[in-house]
């Protein structure tokens, strides 16, 4: 999948051809291709909270808040646990 070496996102089709690089569909063949790599990225996402809700019946709704807590001793992004709480919707 070539995703990693096509032209920037959004960038307007004004007339003007990317350039050799950067093409539509190009195959990668080398993990550690140079245009690639600089158009790849790792993002670690860590909730603290999650909401939840199911409102596909109204009459029955149903609200659900999720809180990490960490164990004490573990630090700020140590081991812990999801407590759970229902809401009202």
């Amino acid at each position: 999948m070539g995703s990693w070496k096509n032209p920037p996102p959004g960038t307007p089709k004004n007339g003007q051809k990317p350039d050799k690089d950067h093409q539509l569909g190009q195959k990668i063949e080398d993990l550690h291709d140079p245009i690639a790599r600089e158009n790849f990225r790792v993002v670690i996402i860590r909730p603290e909270e999650v909401e939840q809700l199911d409102i596909s019946d109204p009459a029955t709704a149903k609200r659900w808040n999720y809180t990490f807590v960490v164990e004490k001793g573990q630090g700020e992004e140590g081991k812990g646990e999801w407590k759970c709480e229902e809401l009202w919707p």
